[in-house]
Parts: C-alpha cells; structure tokens; sequence
C-alpha cells in the first residue's frame, strides 16, 4: 500500500479526506500552517486536529510553526487576494512535499482541496507541479482511474462539518491568515 502524507489544514477539513485516504493509503496526517494568526488561533486549531487523530488513531506529525516564513513570502502582495493565496498554497505544499520526500512518503496531498472558500484547481495545479519538483504524485481525490470532472474532495465538505459538530471540534471563522481575518 502506498505511504501518503495529508497537509491538513484543521481538524474539520482533515475529517473526510483523512477517512477516506485511509481506505486506499497508508495515510499519516500533517500539520502545517505558518499562515494561521494570531497565536492563540493556531493552538486552537492544532489542539483540535490533535484531539481527532488521537481518538481516532491517525498517524500525524506537526510541523514547525513559524508565521514568519509565511510573513515573507506574501510580503509584497498582502493585501491581494489572488495573489497571496497562491503563495500561501504554495508554501504549504512544498513544505508538505518535502516532508514527504524527507520521510519515504510516496506521495502527498491536501485537505484545502475540500473547502469550498479555497481555489482548488489552483491547490491541484501547484500540488502537481511540487509533486514533479520532488518526483512524488499528488493525489487530487479522485480515486485512481476515474475521469469524472474534478471535484478534490468537497463532495464530502458536509458530511465532514457534520462530524465536526458531533465531535464538539474547534471550527474557525476565517481562513487563518491575518489578512483573512481582516477581511482583506
């Protein structure tokens, strides 16, 4: 079976993809998020990411977090959305690919391919791109061979906030990044 590493950006996004990874990889999950802000936020969302893998027995490690190298690498565009964005997909992917290379993974992928507030052919273009960087393959969430239209993991978007309130998980406001929060 082969070894897949899951960026996952917070508890109730990771719920869908993580359960259904598990059914076809051997699935560990990987938090990364330099881009969440304030502090106080990101320990929110990592203690409710933490709190569902352990009940649930997912393997998972937690990068480093450090806002600064998110800080610098959307410095000169901050204040565009369409362009800070993709820088921000882009860091998190490549950190993840390389954690994945680093680690004997065979390939990678990400739960911002469920949220609907995320551009998801754009997280697919760039999780192709790093894939090749690295000699990985970025799973986009269609199960292998199939060619339906490209829908990442959001056909189970519901069922995973569903989850997530049963669970009592942490369920933020905004995205995470300080620019988010203030409606920029």
């Amino acid at each position: 079976m082969k070894k897949m590493l899951v960026h996952v950006c917070c508890g109730p996004c990771g719920i869908y993809p993580l359960k259904t990874l598990e059914e076809q990889f051997n699935v560990t999950a990987f938090y990364f998020n330099p881009n969440i802000h304030p502090d106080e936020e990101y320990q929110k969302r990592l203690k409710a990411f933490q709190d569902y893998s352990d009940k649930y027995k997912i393997d998972y490690i937690v990068g480093d977090y450090n806002p600064d190298i998110y800080l610098e690498a959307v410095e000169e565009v901050a204040k565009e959305k369409d362009k800070r964005c993709p820088l921000c997909y882009e860091l998190r992917l490549d950190y993840t690919a390389q954690e994945a290379k680093k680690r004997g993974f065979d390939a990678f992928t990400s739960t911002l391919l469920i949220s609907p507030h995320q551009d998801i052919e754009m997280v697919k273009d760039l999780g192709d791109m790093i894939a090749g960087k690295y000699r990985l393959d970025f799973y986009d969430g269609r199960p292998e061979g199939d060619k339906k239209k490209f829908k990442g993991f959001r056909p189970g978007f519901t069922e995973g906030r569903k989850i997530a309130k049963q669970e009592k998980l942490y369920e933020q406001t905004y995205c995470g990044c300080l620019y988010s929060k203030r409606g920029l």
